[in-house]
């Protein structure tokens, strides 16, 4: 399924709608109508063929991965900062910082299977629909297509290595923001021990990424542009609490 030239996609009909700009050169692989599950999920997934591009939306609730206490904790620390009215207290660069750290922390890092994570030069930020906070940036990574594991040399030096194949460099262009958002499930299991307004719905601040990423060797000119572009036309709405 494709769009017309400079259509506007709105996948989410939970009573969250969300949306990014996709022309007909674009192939989706998945996608996901509703926010059901209280985890990061994938909402989409599309790729450009001809240039190699590849697209991920992701959803992911503040505080609701308990299995990892790090993870669950750095996430924690962007609630609340995408507001407007925080934006003397956490500048672009600090959100950037703030979503750049798990990619940064070493282990953290070994455990994705990436090698090399390099931030490339240049954060901007724009506002969307209700005055919403948005960030937007770049960072060059390099995969492993196995796992990576770190060994000690004689000579003391740690050294990180590649169990399998390294992949050819992908520049990821990312935007970011963090906004409520509107779980709904039949299956109360779904929504466990997570506050709500009732049984079946949640509404929980969550991060939503746009992840547009290309070969390195192609992350110029044209190509460059159009998936900042496409980044700048991803638009989360917020979901209006409604209380019993």
């Amino acid at each position: 399924e494709t769009l017309l030239p400079g259509a506007s996609r709105a996948l989410d009909r939970s009573g969250l709608d969300w949306m990014v700009e996709l022309d007909d050169s674009w192939r989706v692989k998945s996608e996901q109508h509703q926010a059901i599950r209280v985890r990061s999920e994938a909402v989409m997934e599309a790729a450009q063929p001809k240039t190699g591009a590849t697209l991920l939306v992701t959803r992911t609730p503040l505080g609701a991965d308990r299995s990892d206490a790090q993870s669950r904790d750095r996430l924690l620390k962007l609630d609340g900062a995408f507001a407007a009215s925080k934006q003397a207290q956490f500048s672009k660069d600090d959100l950037v910082d703030l979503l750049m750290a798990p990619l940064e922390d070493p282990e953290d890092r070994r455990k994705r299977q990436f090698l090399e994570v390099k931030r490339v030069p240049g954060t901007t930020e724009f506002s969307g629909p209700g005055n919403q906070r948005y960030v937007q940036f770049a960072y060059d990574l390099k995969e492993c297509s196995g796992p990576v594991t770190l060994f000690n040399r004689d000579d003391g030096v740690n050294l990180e290595d590649c169990d399998g194949r390294i992949l050819p460099p992908r520049r990821h262009y990312i935007t970011s923001t963090v906004i409520t958002t509107k779980y709904t499930s039949m299956r109360n299991s779904y929504l466990n021990s997570v506050p709500g307004s009732n049984d079946n719905m949640r509404f929980l601040e969550s991060l939503w990424t746009c992840d547009a990423s290309v070969p390195v060797t192609k992350a110029n000119g044209q190509i460059a542009e159009s998936l900042v572009r496409l980044g700048r036309s991803f638009a989360v709405q917020p979901a209006e609490f409604q209380p019993e």
